[in-house]
């Protein structure tokens, strides 16, 4: 709201959104690290080995949700997407490959567990009414992030071999 009387609201609402990308991505890379020492320090031990994580997710790529933030308060017509999205481009992805890599030489599996609460996103059971769900909330920034967070945990259990539980599947 800061920035809707600047006349350059989009180089504005990148400023103002800097700490909070800054922010995520440096709690995101401490919690991957983390996590990869982990996972490296298994090794080891000999056999297969589990590894239960429970967590409100990592924001996976801060500079994406800063965007539909922005453009969920602004939209399209007076921001350019192109140039927003590349001055704030600061994904995680490497990172996730190094952890999923380090934990298949490992030979260990996550099985993830979002702790959310199922009614702070949909609690779709089957994928027809998610999709349906996601085609109605498209704009919405805080879904956006909820789906972030929620697919890394998802990325990080398949990736390695284990499940991912959330929502109605927790009970």
């Amino acid at each position: 709201e800061t920035c809707d009387n600047s006349y350059d609201q989009a180089n504005c609402a990148r400023t103002a959104a800097q700490p909070f990308i800054f922010e995520w991505r440096t709690r995101a890379e401490n919690t991957i690290a983390s996590l990869r020492r982990f996972a490296g320090s298994l090794h080891a031990i000999p056999g297969r080995k589990a590894v239960l994580y429970m967590s409100d997710g990592v924001v996976q790529d801060p500079g994406e949700m800063a965007l539909m933030a922005i453009l969920g308060k602004y939209g399209t017509d007076r921001i350019d997407v192109a140039r927003l999205r590349s001055t704030l481009q600061r994904n995680l992805y490497q990172e996730m490959q190094a952890l999923s890599s380090v934990a298949s030489g490992a030979d260990v599996t996550f099985f993830t567990f979002d702790a959310r609460a199922s009614n702070r996103a949909d609690v779709a059971g089957s994928a027809e009414q998610r999709e349906r769900l996601d085609d109605r909330m498209m704009s919405d920034p805080f879904r956006a992030m909820f789906a972030g967070t929620r697919g890394m945990m998802d990325s990080l259990a398949i990736g390695t071999g284990g499940r991912s539980y959330n929502g109605p599947q927790l009970l």
